[in-house]
């Protein structure tokens, strides 16, 4: 977004007929104008801002005709005030100084055309709410060669600056005989940053407004820059692409800079939206510029709202997070940007993990343990795991047996339950608990970075697998093609490794367990993870020595080939891969 280092002029044409009329009685404008009753990100049903006064004729009906004229409006401060919330479920608290002003715009020619939005102030307006003759130069937000419908909006200035805002002026600059419509008025949240849809364009401006030139963005690529302040959030926009994404080697990626940092994002098939918080950076604020690969960026929007009200992100941004900034010490979580279903756990070691997971992963997955509910003096001196997958159904079973059964559950696992029944991952019907829609992750920060990687890979397609029927049916296929010596193998593996205790005779487990054991790393590295760390623990722990010698023999080929069949799936479907379930990339 290109700033202006001078006060812009908003040009006025009033004719004096036109002046006298509005100076008796203003009227009031045609335009619809609201307010939302949402917060920043989540913005909800809109509701009326009050009476909006047309200042002159173009303002009565919102109709400009150029090549230069200007609609001038006012409203009541009073009325336009959103009403703060005590704290919203995202953990934000509304302020009043965080409101813009945002229209819409309809060009009706061919022509492309200048809009100007600047805010009007009481200096605007004489003692009876009218206009004065003259007014003074103000800051201007403005989108050159606009085309379409365009929405502008304008954040006013922080209350106790002085600049109290009364109303606002549009501006149609354009060819002789140039029209356009505004076709709406409301009151937003403050917002920054550009967005394109197949709709309209939208531009979001600071106080001292700023300029984006369309014919850049689409010829020279061009893409505004926006900044980051303390407590913000970049919302990006990404769409199908024009491009082709390339392969899972050289995968596409659109690459920011952020001051002196750098992040990425791989490119996808399908179009998404992620969050990035100002927190991830060290110093605020920050300017994010794309730098590459911005055929694929369809907006960067920025809201200024608490780290907390951040819940969808990517996996890998996950493991980068501050943990100083977590909520609370012991654990955060959050929602998968892309599966938004899937809920996302992160512990500060494996303790505070097994006070929400241990039980739960005896009732679910331990042969000899399955579907019961144990005492922690039963399960102390075993191991549950160090990273955790759990599908609705099964969740449900557990929190409703536990009712039945009117069994004391921990403190943790309460508040895992009204987590999950909060999400919708898990609902109540009476008394008893049923599966609701998605799935629950968890890894932990007492397992080095490398591993966490592996770690939020293996479980993250184990979350996929439990919330997509084709990939699951992917995964089947794939499974009963293998050589029966190879479903041997590793049935043995998970029977005989006793720090994992599968039960093998659950084919729905052992297909996901398959699946994730091949995913958790990149492509290229199956073949040595089965026959140097898998075979070697088979071995040690007394596997059958034919089926050792097979593995050994075929170069775990099968595994391979398997791991190839799954990773062309993912990657031409969703644009992950091997080792890899998120798309974003830290410097």
């Amino acid at each position: 977004m290109k700033s202006r280092s001078s006060i812009q002029r908003l040009l006025f044409l009033l004719c004096a007929g036109v002046f006298s009329t509005c100076a008796v009685s203003c009227a009031q404008s045609s335009v619809p104008f609201t307010k939302t009753s949402g917060s920043p990100g989540s913005p909800g049903p809109y509701g009326s801002a009050g009476t909006l006064h047309a200042l002159n004729a173009e303002a009565k009906d919102g109709q400009l005709e150029g090549p230069s004229s200007a609609a001038w409006f006012s409203f009541n401060p009073a009325k336009v005030k959103i009403e703060n919330k005590d704290r919203d479920t995202a953990g934000y608290k509304a302020a009043e100084e965080s409101l813009s002003i945002e229209i819409a715009v309809h060009t009706l020619t061919a022509s492309p055309v200048q809009l100007s939005l600047g805010l009007v102030t009481p200096d605007d307006l004489t003692s009876r709410g009218t206009l004065v003759s003259k007014s003074a130069p103000r800051s201007l937000s403005v989108v050159d060669s606009a085309s379409g419908i365009t929405r502008i909006r304008m954040v006013f200035p922080p209350n106790g600056t002085g600049a109290a805002i009364t109303g606002f002026a549009v501006q149609l600059t354009g060819a002789e005989g140039t029209k356009a419509r505004i076709i709406s008025a409301s009151i937003e949240f403050a917002e920054t940053g550009w967005q394109k849809t197949e709709n309209y364009f939208w531009a979001g401006f600071p106080p001292e407004g700023g300029r984006i030139d369309l014919p850049s963005m689409r010829s020279e690529n061009e893409y505004p820059s926006v900044f980051l302040p303390r407590d913000s959030v970049m919302t990006l926009f990404f769409g199908a692409g024009s491009v082709p994404m390339g392969t899972i080697a050289a995968q596409g990626r659109t690459v920011f800079s952020a001051n002196a940092q750098a992040f990425a994002f791989r490119q996808s098939p399908d179009a998404y939206t992620t969050a990035v918080p100002s927190l991830i950076f060290p110093k605020t604020p920050v300017k994010i510029s794309v730098v590459s690969g911005g055929a694929h960026l369809d907006g960067m929007r920025v809201s200024c709202q608490k780290k907390a009200s951040v819940s969808q992100i990517d996996p890998h941004m996950m493991i980068e997070w501050p943990w100083e900034e977590w909520r609370k010490s012991g654990k955060e979580f959050f929602f998968w940007d892309r599966f938004p279903s899937i809920l996302i756990f992160d512990t500060a070691d494996y303790a505070v993990q097994d006070k929400y997971f241990k039980r739960l992963a005896f009732f679910t997955e331990k042969k000899g343990y399955k579907g019961k509910l144990w005492a922690d003096s039963d399960i102390a001196s075993l191991h549950g795991f160090n990273a955790h997958d759990y599908r609705s159904e099964s969740l449900a079973s557990f929190f409703d047996l536990a009712v039945k059964e009117n069994f004391p559950l921990n403190a943790e696992e309460l508040e895992l339950r009204d987590i999950l029944l909060s999400s919708g991952i898990l609902k109540k019907e009476g008394s008893s608990y049923v599966a609701g829609k998605g799935a629950l992750l968890s890894i932990s920060r007492e397992s080095a970075s490398y591993l966490r990687y592996m770690l939020i890979a293996h479980e993250g397609y184990h979350g996929i697998y439990f919330i997509d029927p084709e990939f699951r049916g992917k995964v089947s296929e794939v499974y009963n093609s293998l050589d029966k010596r190879a479903l041997a193998f590793l049935a043995g593996y998970f029977t005989i490794v006793d720090s994992l205790g599968y039960d093998v005779n659950d084919q729905y487990l052992m297909e996901n367990e398959f699946m994730g054991y091949l995913m958790q790393q990149p492509l290229e590295q199956i073949q040595p993870y089965f026959t140097g760390t898998i075979l070697e623990r088979f071995i040690r722990y007394g596997g059958d020595p034919d089926l050792a010698e097979y593995i050994r023999q075929t170069k775990a080929s099968e595994f391979v080939r398997a791991g190839t069949e799954l990773n062309e799936y993912v990657f031409t479907r969703w644009g992950l891969a091997g080792g890899r379930t998120g798309l974003f990339i830290a410097n």
